[in-house]
């Protein structure tokens, strides 16, 4: 998707969660160009882009999540100036301990996209 919101591809379970979880319109995607890809972009007609960093393994580092994803949030084309709003997509909770590591960052779970009762199962490698 490019910054002004002309091209939109893919349909992820942590995109449904941001269309159902606003009254102002807007569309979702992704973006990425040269320099950074940003895995949820949803531009919403309130002003505000949200941005999300997806990571469905283990997170060993709330702060080092939190970091990647505000690296690519200076690296994300803004023309429009809207407020940027951080939102982490994981596979469990962060440790409330690590949590203090992603300041103003919303995180999601597996839980919080299908339901706690159609999250799936995480699998265990073989090998």
């Amino acid at each position: 998707m490019d910054a002004t919101g002309d091209e939109f591809i893919g349909r992820d379970p942590e995109l449904s969660l941001l269309e159902e979880a606003y009254a102002a319109a807007f569309d979702v995607g992704e973006y990425w160009d040269a320099s950074t890809q940003v895995d949820v972009v949803g531009l919403r007609d309130d002003g505000w882009i949200d941005l999300g960093e997806c990571k469905w393994g283990p997170v060993r580092s709330a702060a080092a999540l939190a970091s990647e994803l505000e690296q690519k949030v200076t690296l994300y084309p803004n023309p429009r100036n809207a407020t940027l709003a951080r939102r982490l997509f994981t596979r469990d909770a962060a440790p409330a301990r690590s949590a203090r590591g992603a300041p103003g960052a919303r995180w999601h779970t597996l839980a919080d996209l299908y339901g706690a009762s159609r999250a799936p199962a995480a699998r265990r490698r073989r090998g």
